[in-house]
């Protein structure tokens, strides 16, 4: 019963304006520490090590601003220590994969998009959301994780749940049939549920992207991210699952370029002593929540955000190169929540 009450009040207090729901992340962050090194969760390997000598520089100290309703994501380039490219998270809807091997569409997880898939193969035969199984998108992107999943295969219509703008507004509901995709080339139809604001589009792969976004507000392809070798981080809200129960969240963290950046964490080393000879002893991973949101925790007693600066990350970038980055705040000099800032250093 106590367990429930607890839960219960977590998740009035989420990261968004609308739900709260961090005291898993605390339960975790008591677990880790009882550990020598945090390891990542999945896709492990070992990492070459750098082996030319060059000047590390000195620790930077970098703040950012989502706002403090979470509505933008920045995405961060730790060579250039500079903000690549600012979006508004409510700018786009899907993202198509630019991959050769691949053709996954994305859901937007920064607004708690679902998706369902209907027993239907005419846009024309659907016209309510009733009865549906709508399932939400986990960043981490692996196949059982994708809400629209194998949509080549099964040719139906799905239903796609628009989620929440940065107020906390539901927006609404499509259908939309992914007909087909051709060389480098997808193609859907997509409207309303009651068959207004109909539309064919199509979106063409971009192999220096890692995907193309697209707007049905705008009818339109979108170059959301930057060029793939262009930047490591993304800092956004993103949907998290939770279990016991299970319930999809959206949570304010770090998502990685899929693109040849790994991190490694360590919560036991101080910041200061982490160099590049600790390098061999750690696995790193290619998850792309790997740092995520777990470095702060909402403080009931406080009603404020807490930073855990003994979390480290180790992050190898796509050039190669190494860093290790902490965070010290989640406010700026005002008080204002959605400002991360951290600490990052060359190894």
């Amino acid at each position: 019963m106590k367990k429930n009450k607890i839960a219960t009040k977590a998740r009035r207090h989420e990261e968004t304006n609308f739900t709260t729901l961090q005291l898993c992340g605390k339960h975790v962050y008591i677990s880790i520490l009882s550990i020598l090194f945090i390891v990542s969760l999945s896709s492990c390997q070992k990492e070459e090590l750098p082996i030319a000598k060059y000047d590390r520089g000195s620790v930077t100290t970098t703040q950012l601003s989502l706002s403090d309703d979470y509505r933008y994501q920045l995405w961060f380039d730790l060579g250039t220590n500079s903000v690549i490219k600012t979006n508004l998270k409510t700018d786009w809807d899907l993202a198509l994969d630019c991959s050769d091997s691949t053709h996954w569409i994305y859901l937007n997880s920064a607004r708690l998009m679902k998706a369902a898939v209907t027993e239907y193969s005419s846009l024309d035969s659907v016209h309510s959301k009733s009865g549906l199984d709508f399932k939400a998108e986990h960043p981490g992107r692996n196949i059982d994780s994708i809400a629209v999943g194998d949509w080549v295969s099964n040719s139906k219509v799905y239903v796609i749940d628009m989620g929440y703008n940065a107020a906390g507004t539901q927006l609404g509901y499509k259908k939309i049939l992914f007909a087909g995709i051709s060389g480098n080339t997808y193609s859907f139809h997509y409207s309303n549920l009651d068959g207004s604001d109909d539309h064919i589009s199509t979106v063409v792969k971009d192999p220096d992207y890692n995907s193309i976004a697209f707007s049905f507000t705008e009818n339109t392809p979108l170059l959301i991210e930057p060029l793939k070798n262009q930047f490591d981080l993304c800092f956004t809200q993103y949907t998290y699952f939770f279990f016991d129960p299970y319930m999809p969240y959206i949570v304010t963290g770090v998502l990685l370029n899929k693109t040849g950046v790994t991190v490694a964490r360590d919560s036991v080393k101080k910041f200061s002593d982490i160099s590049s000879s600790d390098l061999s002893n750690y696995i790193f991973t290619d998850s792309l929540d790997a740092i995520g949101y777990s470095w702060k925790e909402y403080n009931f007693t406080t009603s404020s955000y807490e930073v855990f600066p003994q979390k480290n990350y180790i992050i190898r970038d796509g050039e190669g190169f190494y860093y290790k980055l902490h965070f010290i705040d989640f406010y700026n000099n005002v008080g204002q929540k959605g400002n991360p800032k951290f600490e990052f250093q060359k190894l």
